[in-house]
This record gives structure tokens, sequence and C-alpha cells, in this order.
């Protein structure tokens, strides 16, 4: 049987649902991120795909339930990695035991998780389970237990998970994380697109069911089948990776939500762009392999792109736009009011992004003379370069132009 190609993946997911440009790439991606796993020497790929409910992230991931490839978990508490299970057997003869549990039959695989909201959700629960992770991510961690038990795990892993964006609001867990993330934003649905939907929640499609059980063999067998060309990457497309890695490392940082008196204190530590840099180029490497081609294309480099453009909070991103669009179309400085509508947040909330940002020294700020306490704010020259070299400054006014 001739293997199964992208074109032919795209053309029966047009028989399931709308299509959309965020969904061929979400669809892209998703069969990208298992394939890394077959490259020699590459980093670990851990994508989150970002959006509102039914705007296609289960869609894109169930498609790989069934894949030899994956592993699916529906939730995840602190034990669900590494167990302290003890046998009483090996411990009567004074025998530490060594359990790797779930966490070691995920080598040279892909976790898969269809919600990771709910793992936010769990509260101090969640803060252990994204320290486990970043330890998952470096490939191997220990975990002793008072039964005596000793839980260990070594091993290579991918993840890829769906999120809302409540993914925005737990910034102190993904900075513990060490930022191990990267994301992919999925557009939000049009009022046509969500009553079309509902009508088909309503009606049902037995044909429609069909249609995506078919295209989910279609993944799987794409997947989990033979052999695939390992791409290569040109110099010229190294120095992009490491210009977009730069950029994404260099303005996503964070620092408490400070006040207007907490300006002055030093600037968060900066994440290094090393290992964003080693996860774009596994996921574009990934994305040629779907195509079966043996270089990255210039489509290819265009998605991974969007992932840097995208691997920070929302309101952090469109904050970026604005201020791209103060620097480049206006020639202005931009008051903190004037981010209230785009990222619907109030005058405080503004205020204290602003802050924020200085604290990174992604802006200056300057004193308004007519307006009291008030100040104006900009890009620095540092961000400006960095914004400059990774070529986003379309891109950031393509998010102005639709915020």
């Amino acid at each position: 049987m001739p293997a199964v190609n992208l074109d032919q993946i795209y053309e029966q997911m047009g028989e399931c649902i709308e299509m959309r440009s965020d969904l061929l790439a979400g669809m892209h991606l998703t069969l990208a991120v298992p394939l890394t796993m077959r490259l020699v020497d590459s980093e670990p790929a851990w994508l989150l795909l970002v959006g509102g409910p039914s705007t296609g992230k289960t869609m894109l991931l169930q498609n790989l339930r069934n894949s030899d490839r994956v592993s699916w978990i529906d939730d995840l508490t602190p034990n669900t990695l590494l167990s302290g299970f003890r046998d009483e057997q090996q411990l009567a003869k004074g025998e530490a035991m060594t359990l790797a549990g779930r966490a070691q039959s995920l080598d040279k695989k892909t976790l898969l998780i269809p919600d990771l909201t709910v793992v936010i959700n769990k509260g101090q629960q969640s803060r252990e389970i994204f320290d486990q992770f970043r330890l998952l991510f470096d490939g191997s961690f220990t975990k002793e237990y008072g039964n005596k038990v000793v839980a260990s795990f070594n091993g290579k892993v991918n993840l890829l998970g769906g999120v809302t964006e409540a993914i925005d609001t737990i910034i102190t867990q993904t900075v513990a994380l060490g930022e191990r993330f990267l994301q992919w934003r999925m557009s939000p649905l049009s009022e046509s697109q969500i009553k079309a939907i509902a009508m088909m929640a309503i009606l049902g499609d037995k044909g429609k069911k069909r249609s995506h059980e078919k295209l989910s063999r279609m993944c799987r067998d794409m997947v989990d089948g033979g052999r695939f060309p390992h791409p290569e990457i040109s110099e010229e497309q190294a120095r992009a990776l490491g210009a977009y890695s730069t950029y994404t490392t260099s303005l996503r940082s964070h620092s408490a939500r400070p006040s207007k008196s907490a300006a002055v204190l030093a600037p968060p530590q900066q994440e290094g762009p090393a290992r964003v840099a080693r996860q774009l180029a596994s996921i574009a490497k990934g994305l040629a392999m779907v195509r079966r081609a043996t270089a990255v294309s210039t489509g290819d480099m265009y998605i991974v792109k969007q992932i840097a453009l995208c691997s920070m909070t929302k309101a952090r991103m469109l904050c970026l736009a604005e201020l791209v669009d103060a620097k480049y179309n206006t020639k202005k400085v931009l008051s903190h009011y004037s981010l209230m509508d785009p990222l619907k947040i109030t005058a405080d909330q503004a205020l204290n992004t602003m802050y924020d940002l200085y604290r990174c020294r992604v802006v200056n700020k300057y004193k308004s003379p007519s307006s009291g306490d008030d100040y104006s704010w900009g890009l620095t020259e540092e961000a400006s370069k960095v914004i400059e070299q990774a070529e986003m400054v379309e891109m950031l006014l393509e998010e102005v132009k639709y915020a």
C-alpha cells in the first residue's frame, strides 16, 4: 500500500471540518512532532495548541490517539508519571525497588495531553506536575518515596498538548518549567463558524463520523509508517532559527507583576536561546519529514517563525504588536491607555504590563510633561534590533490589524 501523504490528509480533513489555515498548519504540526523522535540527537519537541473551545485542538490531537508512537493521557496527578507502588517481597529482602511507572513507557514516544487546562486547575498539584515536566524534558529524573521506593526515568520524550488561554495565567509555573513549551495559537472562531459547529452537534452526521475515523487512520498510518528522510537545514535557515529563538527568549521573560515603586528593581534573568533554537530546528525538520522532503522549505520555516511569535502570553504578544505599530507606523511613543482596548484589560493592568516590559528592558519610559505622573513608552534599541533581525515586524503589524 502506498504511503499516506500530506495532501491526502488535507483532502480528508476537508470532508470532516470547515478548513482554516491555522487548522492546516496545526495538522502539519501534530504530525511533525511525533516524527521528530526519529531524528538522531534532536531536542525534544514540546508544543501546545492554544485556543478557545471548539477551535479544533482536540480534533487534531484525537487523530493520533491510536498511534503506537504516542501515549495519550487525559489527566495527570503528581503520581502519574512516577509511582511509589511498593513491592513487599522486594522490601522484605532489604532491597530498594526501582520503578519508573508510566514514565518508562514514554521513552522515544510523544506524550499527548488533550487538555492541559485540567492540570493547570489543580492548584498546588499543578506546580509539582510542572516541576516533573521540567525533569521529563531534560530526560532524567528520580523520585524517592517514604516507603523506600526509588522511582526513576531516563529517556527522551516529546509532548503535544491542547490548552485554553488559561496557560497565559500561570506564568510562575511556566517559568519554573524553564520555558520548555512552545506554542501554536489557534485562530478564534467567527460567529458563523460557532453557529455551524452548534448545528452539527445538534443534528449529528454519521457520514462525518466515518470521515473522522478515516482521517484518524490516515494520520496513524503516517506517524507509524516506514522510513522517513532526515532533512537538512541550510546555513541561512540556521541563522534564521537563531534569530527566532533570540526573539522568543528575549521578549517573553517575565517578572512578578510590579507596582510603580518596584520598577527600579533588577530585571529578571533572561532565558538562553539555545534550547529554543534546537526545538525549533527539530520541529522544522519534522515538518519536512511529513512532506517526505530531504530539506526544510520556506513554508516549514514560516510555520516555525509563527511558533516563535506565539510562544509567549497573548497579552505580551499583542503589547509588542502595539509597540511595533507605534514605532514603525505612527512614529510615536505609546501610552499604556492605548493597550486597554486591544488587550481588553484595565488601565492598571496595562500600566503593570508596561512596567513588566520595562524591567525586562524591552521598553523605555518617558515622562509625559502634561500628564502628571503618567509615562509614555517605546521599544528599546535592543528590543527593536531583536525584532528586526527575526524579521517579525510585518507579523506583529498583522496582529495589530486583527486584534
